[in-house]
């Protein structure tokens, strides 16, 4: 679920996603990824939240784009890859 509708987030958040998987094995079973109104025009913030839902962690390397800070972040996909 993606909720664009302006939200009341703790300060400095632009975005927040709550990932839910299965307790027995840890399987992502869904996600809820909410983002303040303003903070959807802003580039790259709807593809980290995807990384939250898909279970993937901060990296706080610069122009990654799971970094935490937006203004730290970027493109780069270091170390992400698809798990078969």
């Amino acid at each position: 679920i993606i909720d664009l509708r302006g939200k009341k987030f703790p300060e400095g958040k632009l975005a927040l996603t709550t990932t839910y998987r299965k307790s027995s094995d840890g399987t992502i079973v869904g996600a809820v990824i909410k983002i303040q109104g303003f903070a959807s025009k802003k580039e790259r913030i709807l593809e980290h939240e995807f990384g939250h839902a898909f279970g993937w962690k901060h990296f706080n390397r610069k122009y990654h784009i799971m970094n935490e800070a937006y203004e730290n972040g970027g493109w780069d996909y270091f170390g992400l890859r698809n798990i078969k």
